[in-house]
């Protein structure tokens, strides 16, 4: 079975979503009320109201007039269609019990090895936005760390035997924290990650944009410390409401990992996400994740929705065996973007017990960057490849600060991992540039002029156009070092960083471009927004962050 939700064309629930300047307005419910709307709930991180209007009511327009109020929604349902049964067919043993013999997807993850390293025991716990769950079932036994149900408003978020999916919730919870070695069902990717279960569907099955937003908000004001939420619906169009509960998700520092679509048959006219998008896999933020779903070979699934631009990067999503509500002791096999999911928001939350001080953002380039290539996969996601947990883990991933306006700035290069063989390589375009840096007592520099070429560790070439320095040095396991660099550029030209770290087989690089020249500098002083792409900051003199990207992104970099 694989869904997608979509908008409903049935009867909208008398609700409507009010996006509002401040949401403790005292002015607002009396306002409300005079007009004979209840207001039902304000939510203060994404400044949405719920309110609940006369079922004479066909035109919500007059609720703009109420004070401080942005926008107005009306609170649509979602519904699943139903599909066409999925060919289904098993790829071999991986290993597993009797109830589900089949688990390739933890061996094509190599999650013995992940294992080794992390289990999810010190992780934050993992949100789960879905149907339904069955808190009761065996596998899931001592792994739930809370739960609630916002279609019913109760702390139970159990199973609405009336929806149309009840099983959805329950099968993704066992992908990711499954009981491990009892003997029964399957072993969760993050096996010892505790669960935070929020049901966004009422008694009758309905799930509507309100209770979705209701859960994020949740997320993002509450206290749980939760930090991944893994989201399996998809809709179109847009919502602004739970656009809005998105951005703060992000700037509550949580990930959202959400599914990028189904199709109902084998590469649907609408499954390139980048022409069609769809919510919330398809807002813009660095701290979300869309998903798409791949093969046992590394192919894409041919049901997934996918995008070169939209959708990040692709896991195991076909005949994946999980948790089923038949009872407490029932399993079932799968397909669709909604379990490709999932095991990323697992991956997510083990990189993040590995590596606890990384930004939602951060992660997320991680998991992108560590993905494991693929010929078909590669003009079909933004990563071009599929979730490589080992890889994530493993890799010396280095952050990059300092200055983006201001020479003789410190660079702060913070070392995330293993020890790393650290380089920076400094670029100006114009010929006449001079560069410097200082650092590490052990750091070397290097300089290249006009039509040299700089030979990367990760088998790519920078040619240099103008003026480079390339320095190195060693920076420890989870250690931080500061380069001073110092650069004078002929009329301003642009200047570029580029900093790459080894170890052992593995290099990471990424790149930014800033300007030295103090016209350019004056010319942006004063407040700021940032823009994206670019490296204006809050304030001029602000911090910029890089993080070590595998994409090759970067200007004049070739393959060699």
């Amino acid at each position: 079975m694989m869904f997608l939700w979509t908008i409903s064309t049935a009867a909208l629930a008398g609700r409507a979503l009010l996006g509002v300047e401040d949401p403790t307005n005292p002015a607002l419910a009396p306002a409300a009320k005079a007009m004979g709307v209840e207001l039902l709930r304000c939510h203060d991180a994404p400044r949405i109201c719920v309110v609940e209007v006369p079922e004479a009511w066909a035109d919500l327009s007059p609720l703009s007039t109420l004070p401080g109020v942005r926008f107005v929604e009306e609170d649509v349902r979602l519904e699943a269609p139903i599909l066409a049964p999925i060919p289904r067919t098993l790829y071999g043993d991986a290993g597993g019990t009797t109830d589900c013999a089949e688990l390739w997807d933890l061996s094509a993850l190599r999650a013995t090895t992940v294992w080794d390293q992390v289990t999810g025991l010190s992780a934050a716990p993992i949100a789960i936005a879905d149907s339904g769950f069955l808190a009761s079932h065996e596998d899931l036994d001592g792994q739930i760390f809370a739960q609630y149900d916002y279609g019913d408003g109760d702390s139970l978020a159990e199973v609405s035997w009336t929806a149309g999916v009840p099983g959805h919730g329950t099968f993704i919870a066992g992908l990711i924290s499954a009981v491990p070695d009892n003997d029964a069902g399957r072993a969760g990717l993050a096996p010892d990650a505790q669960l935070v279960l929020h049901k966004i569907a009422d008694s009758s099955g309905a799930l509507y944009i309100s209770y979705a937003v209701d859960s994020m908000a949740a997320l993002a004001e509450g206290s749980l410390g939760v930090r991944v939420l893994s989201y399996s619906l998809a809709s179109s169009p847009r919502s602004e409401s739970l656009g809005e509960a998105v951005a703060a998700l992000g700037e509550a520092g949580i990930l959202l990992v959400a599914a990028a679509g189904n199709c109902g048959s084998p590469g649907c006219s609408d499954a390139n996400n980048d022409a069609f998008p769809l919510y919330p896999a398809g807002e813009a933020g660095d701290h979300i994740l869309s998903v798409a779903g791949s093969t046992p070979s590394d192919t894409l699934n041919p049901y997934s929705h996918y995008g070169a631009e939209s959708v990040d990067l692709a896991a195991p999503g076909v005949d994946l065996c999980s948790l089923d509500v038949g009872g407490n002791d029932d399993y079932a096999v799968a397909s669709g973007t909604s379990y490709a999911t999932p095991l990323v928001a697992a991956a997510a939350g083990l990189l993040w017990e590995a590596h606890p001080d990384l930004a939602a953002g951060d992660v997320a380039e991680i998991l992108r960057a560590s993905a494991k290539p693929s010929a078909d996969l590669a003009d079909k996601v933004r990563a071009g490849g599929r979730l490589d947990v080992v890889e994530a883990l493993a890799a010396p991933w280095t952050t990059l600060e300092g200055s983006a306006l201001d020479t003789g700035a410190a660079l702060t290069l913070t070392n995330l991992a293993a020890e790393a063989d650290q380089r920076v390589l400094l670029h100006c375009e114009a010929p006449g540039a001079t560069l410097t840096a200082t650092g590490p007592a052990d750091l070397t520099s290097a300089e290249y002029g006009p039509g040299e070429t700089i030979d990367l560790p990760d088998g790519t070439s920078f040619d240099v156009t103008g003026r480079a320095l390339l320095t190195r040095f060693t920076l420890a396991a989870h250690s931080a070092a500061s380069v001073v660099i110092a650069a004078s550029a002929p009329g301003g030209a642009p200047c570029e960083a580029l900093a790459f770290a080894t170890g052992g087989e593995r290099v990471v690089t990424g790149m930014d471009s800033f300007t030295f020249d103090a016209e350019a500098k004056a010319e942006i002083d004063g407040p700021k927004t940032e823009e994206k792409g670019t490296c204006a900051t809050a304030e001029a003199g602000g911090s910029v962050a890089w993080l070590g990207l595998i994409f090759a992104l970067l200007r004049r970099r070739r393959q060699a």
